[in-house]
Protein backbone atom coordinates (compact mmCIF):
# COMPACT_ATOMS: atom_id res chain seq x y z
CA UNK A 1 0.00 0.00 0.00
CA UNK A 2 1.41 3.40 -0.97
CA UNK A 3 1.76 6.33 1.43
CA UNK A 4 -1.07 8.14 -0.35
CA UNK A 5 -3.40 5.15 0.01
CA UNK A 6 -2.43 4.79 3.69
CA UNK A 7 -3.25 8.45 4.35
CA UNK A 8 -6.63 8.10 2.63
CA UNK A 9 -7.47 5.02 4.73
CA UNK A 10 -6.34 6.81 7.90
CA UNK A 11 -8.48 9.85 7.00
CA UNK A 12 -11.54 7.64 6.45
CA UNK A 13 -10.97 5.94 9.82
CA UNK A 14 -10.71 9.26 11.65
CA UNK A 15 -13.93 10.52 10.05
CA UNK A 16 -15.71 7.22 10.86
CA UNK A 17 -14.61 7.35 14.51
CA UNK A 18 -15.70 10.97 14.91
CA UNK A 19 -19.03 10.27 13.18
CA UNK A 20 -19.60 7.27 15.44
CA UNK A 21 -18.90 9.40 18.51
CA UNK A 22 -21.32 12.11 17.38
CA UNK A 23 -24.12 9.78 16.32
CA UNK A 24 -23.88 7.20 19.12
CA UNK A 25 -24.66 9.60 21.94
CA UNK A 26 -21.22 11.06 22.59
CA UNK A 27 -22.51 14.62 22.45
CA UNK A 28 -25.67 14.37 24.50
CA UNK A 29 -29.14 15.29 23.30
CA UNK A 30 -28.89 15.91 19.56
CA UNK A 31 -31.13 15.73 16.54
CA UNK A 32 -29.49 15.69 13.12
CA UNK A 33 -31.93 17.16 10.62
CA UNK A 34 -31.80 15.94 7.03
CA UNK A 35 -32.67 19.31 5.51
CA UNK A 36 -29.67 21.29 6.72
CA UNK A 37 -27.18 18.71 8.07
CA UNK A 38 -26.54 20.85 11.15
CA UNK A 39 -26.42 19.41 14.65
CA UNK A 40 -29.39 20.79 16.60
CA UNK A 41 -29.38 20.97 20.39
CA UNK A 42 -32.79 20.77 22.06
CA UNK A 43 -33.32 23.27 24.89
CA UNK A 44 -29.65 24.16 24.73
CA UNK A 45 -27.62 26.35 26.98
CA UNK A 46 -24.54 27.99 25.47
CA UNK A 47 -22.49 27.23 28.59
CA UNK A 48 -23.44 23.52 28.28
CA UNK A 49 -23.18 22.30 24.70
CA UNK A 50 -20.79 21.05 22.04
CA UNK A 51 -18.49 23.42 20.16
CA UNK A 52 -16.24 22.63 17.20
CA UNK A 53 -12.79 24.20 17.59
CA UNK A 54 -9.64 23.34 15.62
CA UNK A 55 -11.47 20.39 14.03
CA UNK A 56 -12.32 18.77 17.38
CA UNK A 57 -15.71 18.47 19.10
CA UNK A 58 -15.66 19.74 22.70
CA UNK A 59 -18.51 19.12 25.16
CA UNK A 60 -18.70 22.25 27.29
CA UNK A 61 -20.23 21.79 30.77
CA UNK A 62 -20.58 24.88 32.95
CA UNK A 63 -18.27 26.73 30.58
CA UNK A 64 -15.40 24.18 30.56
CA UNK A 65 -14.77 21.32 28.13
CA UNK A 66 -14.87 17.77 29.43
CA UNK A 67 -12.37 16.65 26.78
CA UNK A 68 -8.72 17.23 27.56
CA UNK A 69 -7.45 16.11 24.14
CA UNK A 70 -8.34 17.31 20.64
CA UNK A 71 -9.81 14.24 18.93
CA UNK A 72 -8.47 15.40 15.55
CA UNK A 73 -4.90 16.33 16.50
CA UNK A 74 -4.33 14.26 19.64
CA UNK A 75 -2.97 17.42 21.28
CA UNK A 76 -3.58 18.06 25.01
CA UNK A 77 -5.91 21.05 25.33
CA UNK A 78 -7.92 23.15 27.74
CA UNK A 79 -11.07 24.57 26.14
CA UNK A 80 -13.47 26.94 27.92
CA UNK A 81 -15.83 29.85 27.41
CA UNK A 82 -13.97 33.11 28.03
CA UNK A 83 -15.98 35.83 29.76
CA UNK A 84 -19.74 36.20 29.40
CA UNK A 85 -21.88 35.38 26.35
CA UNK A 86 -23.39 38.20 24.27
CA UNK A 87 -27.02 38.15 23.14
CA UNK A 88 -28.73 39.69 20.11
CA UNK A 89 -30.24 38.83 16.74
CA UNK A 90 -27.63 37.53 14.28
CA UNK A 91 -29.88 36.24 11.49
CA UNK A 92 -32.77 38.72 11.32
CA UNK A 93 -35.48 36.41 12.72
CA UNK A 94 -36.19 38.53 15.80
CA UNK A 95 -34.89 35.87 18.24
CA UNK A 96 -31.93 36.36 20.54
CA UNK A 97 -28.91 34.43 19.32
CA UNK A 98 -25.67 34.11 21.28
CA UNK A 99 -22.00 34.81 20.64
CA UNK A 100 -19.17 33.57 22.83
CA UNK A 101 -15.40 33.74 23.01
CA UNK A 102 -13.80 30.33 23.27
CA UNK A 103 -10.34 29.91 24.79
CA UNK A 104 -8.25 27.08 23.28
CA UNK A 105 -5.09 26.50 25.30
CA UNK A 106 -2.27 24.08 24.41
CA UNK A 107 1.35 23.67 25.48
CA UNK A 108 2.23 26.04 22.60
CA UNK A 109 0.01 28.87 23.84
CA UNK A 110 -3.54 30.14 23.96
CA UNK A 111 -5.77 31.17 21.06
CA UNK A 112 -9.23 32.71 21.15
CA UNK A 113 -12.16 31.98 18.85
CA UNK A 114 -15.51 33.63 18.25
CA UNK A 115 -18.35 31.11 18.41
CA UNK A 116 -22.07 31.60 17.83
CA UNK A 117 -25.34 29.82 18.49
CA UNK A 118 -28.49 30.52 16.47
CA UNK A 119 -31.96 30.09 18.06
CA UNK A 120 -34.97 28.96 16.06
CA UNK A 121 -38.09 31.14 15.88
CA UNK A 122 -39.66 29.40 18.88
CA UNK A 123 -36.44 29.68 20.86
CA UNK A 124 -36.55 25.95 21.62
CA UNK A 125 -33.76 24.64 19.41
CA UNK A 126 -30.35 26.12 18.87
CA UNK A 127 -27.73 25.40 16.23
CA UNK A 128 -24.04 25.73 16.85
CA UNK A 129 -22.45 27.75 14.08
CA UNK A 130 -18.83 26.78 14.62
CA UNK A 131 -15.94 29.01 15.49
CA UNK A 132 -13.45 31.35 13.84
CA UNK A 133 -10.05 32.31 15.24
CA UNK A 134 -9.88 35.97 16.27
CA UNK A 135 -6.15 36.46 15.75
CA UNK A 136 -2.90 35.32 17.24
CA UNK A 137 -1.37 36.92 20.33
CA UNK A 138 -4.53 38.74 21.41
CA UNK A 139 -6.25 39.32 24.73
CA UNK A 140 -10.05 39.44 24.40
CA UNK A 141 -11.83 42.20 26.30
CA UNK A 142 -15.52 42.07 25.35
CA UNK A 143 -17.93 40.42 22.92
CA UNK A 144 -21.26 41.91 21.89
CA UNK A 145 -23.86 41.72 19.14
CA UNK A 146 -24.87 44.93 17.35
CA UNK A 147 -26.92 45.31 14.16
CA UNK A 148 -26.66 41.60 13.35
CA UNK A 149 -22.87 41.49 13.73
CA UNK A 150 -20.58 39.97 16.34
CA UNK A 151 -18.14 42.57 17.64
CA UNK A 152 -15.12 41.50 19.68
CA UNK A 153 -12.83 44.01 21.36
CA UNK A 154 -9.35 42.66 21.98
CA UNK A 155 -5.96 44.02 22.92
CA UNK A 156 -3.00 43.52 20.60
CA UNK A 157 0.56 44.72 20.45
CA UNK A 158 1.07 47.31 17.74
CA UNK A 159 3.25 46.13 14.87
CA UNK A 160 6.89 46.71 15.79
CA UNK A 161 6.04 47.57 19.43
CA UNK A 162 8.17 46.25 22.26
CA UNK A 163 6.78 44.26 25.18
CA UNK A 164 7.13 47.38 27.36
CA UNK A 165 4.75 49.44 25.21
CA UNK A 166 1.02 49.38 26.01
CA UNK A 167 -1.37 47.21 24.05
CA UNK A 168 -3.92 48.79 21.76
CA UNK A 169 -7.59 47.74 21.64
CA UNK A 170 -9.12 46.91 18.27
CA UNK A 171 -12.55 45.59 17.32
CA UNK A 172 -12.99 42.47 15.21
CA UNK A 173 -16.25 42.37 13.22
CA UNK A 174 -17.91 39.11 12.21
CA UNK A 175 -21.17 37.98 10.66
CA UNK A 176 -23.02 34.68 10.50
CA UNK A 177 -23.71 33.52 6.96
CA UNK A 178 -25.07 30.06 6.09
CA UNK A 179 -24.25 28.89 9.63
CA UNK A 180 -20.62 29.99 9.38
CA UNK A 181 -18.85 32.85 11.12
CA UNK A 182 -17.06 35.09 8.63
CA UNK A 183 -15.13 38.34 8.89
CA UNK A 184 -17.29 41.42 8.28
CA UNK A 185 -16.78 45.12 7.72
Amino acid sequence: MSVKESLIVLGILVVAILAGYLFMGGVGETDLTSEDKEVVFENGDVMNMVYMVEGGAFTIKNGVAEEKTNSMSGEAVEVKIFGEPAYGDLNGDGQDDTAVIISYKTAKGEAYYAGAVISDKAGEKIKGVGSLILAEDVLPKEIRIEEGRILVDYAVRAKGATKDEPLIVITGRFKVENFEIKPSN
